[in-house]
């Protein structure tokens, strides 16, 4: 393994009906924004983040994956994400335990405290993070 990171990135966007607005922009080529009535992933957005944007990035020979994954409860089912592997991949999926995100992630932590009083001001048809 090299530790390159992947493109592209997966992004789960919460609308308030769970489909974009008409007025949507185009996706960058380095992000695939998929939408939901909650950015909290289900299983049903990790079978599509594995299917259709993890490993379709993956070089075809790539034998060895480790996956760094937040411990949210859709990411504890090793079942669908070991059924949607490639048979030739030694993947492995590593777990950030519960209450660590804040400590190894202060970046993310502090933009989020910085965005948080924004959330309420929100248009309800909004494209962003």
């Amino acid at each position: 393994m090299d530790g390159r990171i992947l493109r592209p990135m997966y992004v789960l966007v919460a609308e308030l009906e769970g489909m974009f607005p008409q007025s949507k922009p185009q996706d960058p080529p380095n992000i695939e924004a998929y939408v939901g009535k909650t950015a909290d992933m289900s299983k049903a957005d990790l079978r599509t983040f594995y299917s259709e944007v993890f490993w379709p990035s993956m070089p075809p020979y790539q034998q060895k994956v480790v996956l760094l994954i937040d411990s949210w409860t859709a990411d504890n089912d090793h079942i669908l994400s070991d059924a949607l592997k490639p048979e030739h991949v030694d993947f492995r999926k590593l777990l950030i335990p519960d209450g660590c995100t804040g400590k190894i992630q202060p970046l993310d932590v502090s933009a989020v405290q910085i965005l948080h009083p924004l959330h309420d001001r929100r248009p309800h048809h909004s494209v962003g993070c």
